[in-house]
């Protein structure tokens, strides 16, 4: 509790070893995370593999892409995919 005061405590959304799920085509990719890097700015990026579907913007993915464009969850990144496809149909 202290140390998140002070502002030296970061949360993070998600772990090593986790898997990010990220709409691509028409299925969801699957990625897991290696490492997470903390920039200077206190900003975190997640460097991860790919590990099903396929590759369309690299494999590190910044704090401010997720529930955006990649998703901590399958059911939500299927729901995005659902979303995007039914936008292109109109």
């Amino acid at each position: 509790e202290d140390l998140e005061e002070q502002g030296l405590l970061l949360r993070l959304p998600c772990k090593v070893g986790d898997v990010l799920y990220q709409p691509t085509r028409d299925f969801v990719s699957e990625f897991e995370i290696k490492f997470i890097e903390v920039s200077v700015c206190n900003n975190l990026f997640f460097h991860t593999k790919l590990t099903k579907g396929i590759n369309m913007t690299g494999e590190i993915f910044s704090e401010d892409k997720i529930d955006k464009t990649v998703f901590l969850t399958k059911e939500d990144a299927e729901a995005k995919l659902k979303e995007i496809e039914g936008s292109e149909g109109e």
